[in-house]
């Protein structure tokens, strides 16, 4: 057969070929592992086989809980459920911050304590902050939400993993500092 597009897939590394699908652009369940995957045929020719609409590394070493919600804002993402996204975003910074130690008061009282505590960096700080307002947007404003496109979306998506690396990687956790701070650096690595 002439061109017969196959590809493999990226869960269980099992072939499949698409017998008269020369153009295609959608998801498509592996009929080995049973996977779900986005896969992208175009004049015959495999051109992307991928677990999800966005390349998206979510950090190791976080606590499963909050995998699961930064999991559940892209899934939300990959639908166009923006208002989801931002919302969950939001939620994944607060769980983030709460389980590096900062409890009590508003999230943007824990974003301004991960701060000063040099938890967090400027450039992750700022980053807290876009989760926190557009969260907020996602919760309480449809006119603004609807403004949004979905580059706004996944560039929030892409702050809080960062502020997540950012915070896991560093050594800025305030473990160093007091112990209030030893117990935010251990609460992150702890999930390692």
């Amino acid at each position: 057969m002439k061109n017969v597009p196959t590809f493999r897939c990226v869960s269980c590394k099992g072939t499949t070929t698409l017998i008269g699908k020369r153009e295609y652009d959608d998801t498509i369940q592996c009929d080995k592992c049973g996977t779900i995957l986005r896969l992208t045929i175009s004049d015959g020719e495999v051109t992307n086989v991928s677990l999800r609409k966005i390349e998206f590394k979510i950090p190791g070493r976080l606590p499963k809980s909050l995998r699961g919600v930064l999991n559940d804002a892209v899934r939300c993402f990959e639908v166009d459920v923006h208002s989801a996204t931002f919302i969950l975003a939001r939620v994944f910074t607060e769980g983030l911050l709460k389980t590096a130690g900062m409890t009590g008061g508003s999230l943007k009282e824990k974003i301004d304590a991960a701060h000063r505590a040099r938890l967090i960096s400027d450039l992750s700080y700022h980053a807290a902050n876009a989760s926190r307002l557009t969260g907020n947007m996602g919760a309480h404003d449809p006119e603004q939400l609807a403004n949004l496109r979905s580059s706004d979306c996944r560039r929030v998506l892409e702050l809080v993993r960062d502020l997540a690396e950012d915070m896991i990687r560093s050594g800025r956790s305030p473990g160093k500092k007091s112990s209030t701070s030893a117990k935010a650096s251990q609460g992150l690595r702890n999930h390692a």
